[in-house]
């Protein structure tokens, strides 16, 4: 069972619905809302690993929402998955810029939700492993952690892949 916790903020009932049913059934806690102030208020109160928005929330849309996430001072920021109904390149770019880290076409494929989803959980798995056995390291061991980090960061800016 995954200690993923979930925020669900869909643009409809079912959509809430649908998504919150089949990621408890996939073992993974979620919370839903109906508009991108509820979104907010969530993630200020709880320790949210992963957004799902739709990006024409209620009251506050989603790349507000978004916005808002990357401009909070939270312990760690969550991955945020952007729903929307058509994706075209201002559509992305203005979502990127506002700090989605990727997203879904609606009408969804529980398939595609559910690998995505399960990759995401994957890696936080694994950084929460490393952290959880970066300070039993020595010294020496963490300072080769720290450079090949470092290495990795400066690759992917030298690549373009930031």
């Amino acid at each position: 069972m995954s200690n993923l916790r979930v925020l669900v903020a869909g643009d409809s009932d079912l959509l809430n619905t649908v998504l919150k049913t089949s990621m408890m059934c996939w073992g993974y806690e979620v919370i839903t809302v109906e508009d991108g102030e509820q979104a907010c208020l969530a993630l200020c109160i709880g320790n949210i690993d992963l957004c799902v928005l739709a990006t024409d929330l209620p009251k506050v849309n989603g790349l507000k929402v978004c916005k808002f996430i990357r401009h909070s001072d939270f312990v760690t920021q969550p991955y945020v998955i952007l729903l929307t109904a058509t994706v075209s390149a201002e559509s992305m770019r203005s979502a990127y810029m506002a700090g989605a880290n990727d997203f879904l076409t609606t009408p969804l494929s529980l398939r595609d939700v559910k690998s995505r989803i399960s990759g995401i959980a994957g890696r936080l798995s694994e950084a929460r492993s490393q952290a959880q056995a970066f300070p039993t390291l020595d010294p020496i061991e963490r300072y080769r952690h720290d450079l090949s980090l470092h290495a990795d960061v400066h690759a992917n800016r030298v690549s373009g892949n930031h």
